[in-house]
């Protein structure tokens, strides 16, 4: 046997039980007649306050004629209720969402001196951190390995630094 509500929302589990002939969660008797009460009294209350209004605002009770003739006071917001659902949903239309594309790095610009000291800085940082690879034909670990980080970091320049690299004689491979 099954007890209280599951914790899919705010309520209070102890106010339900588990009703075998309906096969779902109920609100126990006591709690539904204590609801009903609270629901029936506001109700009183706001047909006794809008009564009130009424007759402040100059209206006589006996004829039926009021000044206001079932319009809204102004100084209201309108409440969404569920006639203005559909007209709400109908503004609202479907955009599918799109991967933003990624800029494209421009380039390198720079002039050949700069580019040389550009090659020297990369080169000194790509070997204080150096990953060595197997190279089959020298059988040795003397490949510089140029990780994925610091292509992404430095791809303006990988055009001009792998030819750097080629004119050094110094053998590298990328991931």
């Amino acid at each position: 046997m099954r007890k209280g509500r599951s914790k899919r929302t705010n309520r209070r589990n102890g106010d339900y039980e588990w009703d075998d002939e309906e096969g779902r969660q109920v609100l126990k008797p006591h709690v539904l007649n204590s609801r009903r009460k609270k629901a029936a009294k506001r109700r009183e209350e706001k047909k006794a306050q809008e009564e009130s209004d009424a007759t402040e605002q100059g209206g006589d009770e006996h004829t039926g004629q009021h000044n206001n003739q079932g319009e809204k006071p102004r100084n209201e917001e309108p409440q969404f209720d569920r006639e203005h659902q559909p007209e709400y949903k109908a503004n609202q239309r479907f955009k599918p969402w799109i991967r933003p594309t990624k800029p494209h790095p421009s380039p390198c610009t720079c002039s050949e001196e700069e580019q040389l000291k550009v090659n020297k800085r990369l080169y000194k940082e790509l070997m204080t951190r150096a990953v060595r690879a197997f190279d089959k034909s020298t059988g040795g670990w003397d490949r510089v390995v140029i990780n994925r980080r610091f292509q992404r970091r430095y791809i303006r320049h990988m055009g001009h630094f792998e030819a750097y690299l080629e004119q050094q004689n110094i053998r590298y491979s990328k991931l």
